[in-house]
């Protein structure tokens, strides 16, 4: 980003060269050094305008980033539901839909969560614009696990489903495989074990039986303790831990 800046400073609409702006904080917010991201937005803010509609909109984002992943939600929240707003206005869907997703993220209630995941499928629905559209999973996925985290098993089985849905496609083979993780997480839940355990020994084979995440042989270990199978479940628990031990 600092090299892409660089070379269009002298020839790029100033929208553009505070966009790579925003960029470069996210950077430093997604390393969790907050204050120099901060500091980078600081130089861009003033600098925002009319004229630079979509750098506004992703400052805005960048902003309320930098908040969330520093745990002050309140404050990345009235960020994420001014870049909602504002993205709208501009008809930047794109931004609006991301901040739909992130003000589900930043809320605490359930209901707020769902609403707002709703709020930004919605939009992704009737997009025809591949950069919206394809948001749909990630709603999907987001309200499952909102779901999840709140006990109830069956709802969020129906989210799961739809993503493992939308994502059927050689284009997302990897997140199709995280939903179907979710599901087969979402099976045990309901004691549905026979079938989560078909799921997860499906997934390994896909995987050529290496797991590289460390979840499916965590799920595995959790299945076999289950069906009461201790020397495979003690086999997969160790291989879990080894990776997400670290």
């Amino acid at each position: 980003f600092e090299q892409l800046l660089n070379e269009q400073s002298e020839k790029a609409p100033l929208d553009y060269l505070l966009q790579i702006q925003t960029q470069i904080a996210r950077t430093f917010s997604l390393t969790a050094k907050f204050e120099e991201a901060h500091s980078i937005l600081d130089r861009v803010e003033p600098q925002i305008s009319n004229e630079t509609p979509i750098a506004k909109v992703r400052y805005l984002l960048e902003r309320g980033r930098t908040f969330n992943s520093n745990n002050e939600k309140s404050k990345a929240k009235e960020l994420f539901v001014q870049a909602y707003n504002y993205g709208r206005e501009i008809e930047a869907y794109n931004y609006s839909v991301d901040a739909a997703h992130m003000v589900g993220i930043t809320s605490t209630s359930l209901e707020d969560k769902l609403k707002w995941n709703q709020k930004g499928l919605s939009e992704a629905e009737k997009s025809d614009d591949p950069n919206v559209s394809g948001w749909i999973g990630t709603f999907y996925n987001n309200m499952g696990w909102d779901l999840f985290e709140a006990k109830r098993y069956d709802e969020a089985l129906e989210k799961f489903e739809l993503c493992k849905d939308f994502y059927n496609t050689s284009e997302y083979e990897r997140y199709f495989q995280i939903a179907k993780w979710s599901i087969g997480k979402t099976y045990r839940m309901l004691g549905r074990t026979s079938e989560a355990l078909e799921i997860m020994t499906a997934l390994m084979e896909e995987k050529a039986g290496v797991d590289k995440s460390g979840y499916t042989y965590e799920e595995l270990g959790e299945l076999y303790l289950l069906n009461g199978d201790t020397e495979n479940a003690k086999a997969y628990f160790e291989k879990a831990y080894e990776i997400l031990s670290q």
